[in-house]
C-alpha cells in the first residue's frame, strides 16, 4: 500500500534537512571538491539515491548551502543596515561590500567553491553560482538608484553594468582571502577598485 502523500512529503523535507546539514559541515571541513555526494550521504545517513530524490546535483546543494545561510543572518543585516548607510555613492557601495564580506567570508572555502562554479561552461542542473543572487544585487542597485536620486550618479549611468562590475571585482578578491588576506587587506583593495569605478558613474558637476 503506498504511503499518504503528506507522509512522502515530510520524509523528503527530512532527508532534504539531512543532506543540508551534512553537506555545510563537509564543505567547511574538507572542501566542495572532496566532499562527494556518497561522503554526504554517509553523514547524512541516507542513501546516495536518497539525496537524489531531493537535489539534481552536489552544486544544487551547494547553492541551497549558501542560500539558507544567508537567510539565517546576511538578509536581515542588510535589509536593517543598508537604508542607513551614509557618505557618498561610493562609500556606500563599500559599506555595504563590507558587510556582505564579514558574512561571506567566515565561510571561505564554501564561497570559493561558490564563485568557482561560476566559471564551470558546462553547469550542474540546478546549480546558481555567484551573481545570481538577485537579494544581494538588489541591494546594490538600490544604493546606485539612490545616488541617482541624490545627484553623485550618473542618470545615465548602466546601472546593471555596474552592478556586475563591482560585483565582479568583489568575486575577484577572494583569492586574495584564499591566500590568508585580511578582511581589512580585501576591502582596502575593493574600496580603491568601487572609487576608480565610480568616475565613470559620477554625475558630471556643471
Amino acid at each position: 500500500m503506498d504511503e499518504p502523500v503528506g507522509i512522502r512529503k515530510a520524509q523528503k523535507l527530512a532527508t532534504r534537512q539531512k543532506v543540508l546539514k551534512a553537506a555545510r559541515e563537509l564543505f567547511a571541513e574538507i572542501g566542495y571538491e572532496d566532499a562527494t555526494i556518497r561522503v554526504i550521504a554517509e553523514r547524512a545517513g541516507v542513501s546516495i539515491g536518497g539525496v537524489f530524490t531531493t537535489f539534481s546535483s552536489k552544486a544544487e546543494v551547494l547553492q541551497h548551502v549558501v542560500y539558507d545561510w544567508a537567510e539565517e543572518g546576511l538578509y536581515q543585516e542588510l535589509d536593517q543596515r543598508a537604508p542607513e548607510l551614509t557618505g557618498s555613492t561610493p562609500e556606500r557601495l563599500v559599506a555595504l561590500m563590507r558587510i556582505i564580506f564579514s558574512f561571506e567570508s567566515q565561510r571561505l572555502k564554501v564561497m570559493l567553491a561558490h564563485i568557482g562554479l561560476s566559471f564551470d561552461p558546462y553547469p550542474a542542473p540546478g546549480a546558481r553560482p555567484f551573481g545570481h543572487n538577485q537579494r544581494l544585487l538588489g541591494h546594490m542597485r538600490q544604493v546606485l538608484l539612490d545616488g541617482v536620486e541624490r545627484g553623485d550618479v550618473a542618470s545615465d549611468a548602466d546601472i546593471d553594468l555596474i552592478v556586475d562590475t563591482v560585483a565582479g571585482a568583489y568575486a575577484w578578491n577572494f583569492r586574495m582571502a584564499a591566500r590568508g588576506a585580511d578582511a581589512e587587506q580585501v576591502m582596502g583593495l575593493l574600496d580603491r577598485q568601487i572609487q576608480l569605478i565610480a568616475r565613470g558613474f559620477a554625475a558630471k558637476s556643471n
